[in-house]
This record gives structure tokens, sequence and C-alpha cells, in this order.
């Protein structure tokens, strides 16, 4: 059976999708890989599996671009002929909605987050949600991240649909484990995160403020992981660099290896407007480490208050700077208590192996 996998970027390809890409493949599935080309990510993807290249505005809405977007995924699909097909994040999960019932092709959609679809004020942005919402409906079987979003979904399609509630992407538990390191005599939270405004990097840089002014002889580190764009007009070169010049955070750069600075840090901290499922929160967890983040759909399906993590007020930099002031002042006791138990949920709820298995039993049924 061949299955065509769409997604918008390499870099979520190949860090989020290709252990069950990998799994799908040594199943026997035949696997296209389908998503815009980078020259970096895209290679390593092209190691393991057959990839097509799909240009894509990612974060634009311009009809032009997205009909042309469609038309060329209509001729891909025509030439490789697929089975089926997984799609992953909004656009994809669009056009692939409209081409599966064209082609009357079984789609697996994926909701990884309605994000700035519904965050954000987009032109035209409430006839792109109803076509988005109509369309979805097309699909065999949609893949939902949050309690939030499968409910909202189940009140909106109109036709009948599978909306199955799975963890997320799940984590590789051999990958991320809890692992030994020297105590320091500092504590360190770290952001990981692409560095944008829906992430809250504007609340952590003044929840920092808000704390070095009441404990300004504190030793406590903020670490900041991910990736920044300066051509998105929401922070310029000159600001960031002034956050790292004035000594508010510790910038770490862009890794694909995570977990090096995450066994390193006490608090993973996520002040996002909304999440699918914050794959962040999952991986530090999975490491032992006990995680603060918004009170917002996706992260308070994750955290637990006093469990694994604390939740706060979303978009408010008091309530964040609170919140760190809290962690900080719990004993070595609680810490330790709250950190067994981050990964003895991880362990339960989100192991990549109940997502690969919920895929796997899907596409059986499909062509039962």
């Amino acid at each position: 059976m061949k299955i065509a996998v769409i997604n918008n970027s390499a870099w979520g390809l190949f860090n989020f999708r290709l252990n069950l890409l990998s799994k799908l493949k040594n199943a026997g599935y035949e696997i296209y890989a389908i998503f815009p080309f980078d020259g970096v990510y895209s290679e390593r993807i092209r190691e393991s599996f057959e990839c097509i290249d799909f240009k894509l505005d990612q974060r634009g809405v311009n009809l032009r671009n997205e009909l042309n977007a469609i038309y060329s995924l209509k001729k891909i699909i025509q030439k490789i002929s697929p089975d089926v097909l997984i799609s992953f994040t909004v656009k994809p999960n669009l056009y692939c909605a409209l081409l599966s019932r064209f082609f009357e092709i079984p789609l697996i959609s994926n909701i990884t987050g309605l994000g700035s679809l519904y965050s954000s004020k987009l032109p035209f942005g409430n006839v792109f949600r109803l076509i988005y919402e109509h369309s979805l409906g097309y699909s065999r079987v949609i893949f939902c991240q949050n309690k939030t979003d499968f409910s909202f979904l189940n009140s909106k399609l109109k036709h009948k649909t599978n909306i199955i509630l799975i963890p997320g992407s799940g984590v590789d538990l051999e990958r991320f484990f809890p692992k030994k390191i020297k105590k320091k005599d500092f504590f360190i939270f770290l952001m990981v995160s692409r560095i944008i405004k829906e992430k809250g990097i504007f609340e952590f840089i003044d929840a920092i403020k808000i704390f070095k002014r009441k404990y300004p002889k504190n030793k406590t580190k903020f670490w900041l992981l991910g990736e920044v764009n300066f051509d998105n007009d929401e922070i310029s070169q000159a600001l960031f660099q002034k956050w790292i010049s004035s000594k508010l955070i510790e910038y770490k750069g862009h890794t694909d290896y995570p977990e090096n600075f995450i066994s390193q840090s006490n608090c993973i901290v996520l002040p996002s407007y909304r999440e699918g499922l914050p794959r962040v929160v999952i991986e530090g967890n999975a490491m032992n480490k006990i995680a603060i983040a918004s009170n917002v759909p996706g992260c308070k399906d994750v955290i637990e208050n006093g469990v694994n993590g604390f939740l706060f007020k979303a978009r408010s930099a008091k309530a964040l700077f609170l919140t760190m002031e809290k962690v900080v002042n719990l004993d070595s006791q609680q810490i330790d208590f709250m950190a067994n138990e981050a990964r003895k949920k991880v362990v339960n709820n989100f192991d990549e192996k109940i997502v690969i298995n919920a895929y796997l039993e899907q596409l059986k049924k499909i062509y039962v």
C-alpha cells in the first residue's frame, strides 16, 4: 500500500514525524514524503524515504498562492497514485481534504493545533475557517491532540467523520529519559520554542525583568533555545541582542537535540497562547523535569497542577513571574516528587508507541 505523507516543513517532518514514518515503512507500507525542501532537513529525510518537493506559503493567505499549491499537490498525487493520504498542519489538511474528495482517496488528517487560524486575525479569516471546517469533514479519520480541539471539531463538523484523540506525536522514551547531572548552585528555567509572539516570548522576557528586579542577587538563570526569525516583524535583531547583552536571557541557539539542554535545566517554561500538545513539556517531563505553562488548550492537557508542573494565566508576565517564584521556592523533596510523577505521567500517557499504534490500527481499518 502506498501512503503519501504531506507536511508543511522539512524541519517539522524530521523532528516530529520521522519515527512514525520509519515504523510505517517497517510495517510494509510504501512511503512518499511530500513537503517543501529546505536543502538541510530534506536531505536527511531523503536518506530514508522517497521525497517530493512541494512549495507552499506556510503562514500567509493569498488566493493565488493557495490555488497554485493545490494544483501542484494535485499533480503530485496524480503521479504517485497513493492509496492513503496522511496530512499534518492546517494548509496540508485543507489541500488534502479537497483532493481526497476529488480523487476518492482515504485521508487521515492531523490537527496538531488550531493555533493562529483561530487565535489571530487573518485576512478573510472567517471565510478560511469555514472552508477548513467544511473540508475536514471529508477526512476518513481525524487525529486530534487535545480535548478542547476534539470537542470543538465534534461540534463543528457536519459530515460523519471519525475523530480520535491521541497524545500528540508522542515521545521516544528511549531518547528522552532522566540523566544524572552534576548539581549546580543555581536554578535554570528553560524555554524551548520558535521565538515568536504566539509562544509567549514577550511575557517570558517581562517576567524575567520582574524576577530580576525583586531578586537582584539571585543566581537563577533563564535559557532560551529555538529558532529566531527576524523577517517576521515581531522581534527585531536589535531587540533580541539587547535581551542577551542585558543578561536577561542566555540564548542557546537552535538544535535538533533539545535533550542536551533539558537535562541541564531544572524547569521547562512555555508561555504559549495555544498549543496542539506541547511536545517540549512532554519531553521535559520524560526527563524528570517539572514544567510551567500557560493555562491554554494543549498545555492543560499535559500539566496537572502540583503534580508534574504548574499552569498560569496566559498572556500575563506577572502570572508567569509568580509561578517561577513559586517553583524556585520549592524544597528538594517537592521537586523530586513532582519530577518522578512527571516521568510516570509521560510513560503512561505520552509514549510514541501509543500514537504509532493508533495509525497502524486506522490504516488496517481503511483496507479491511
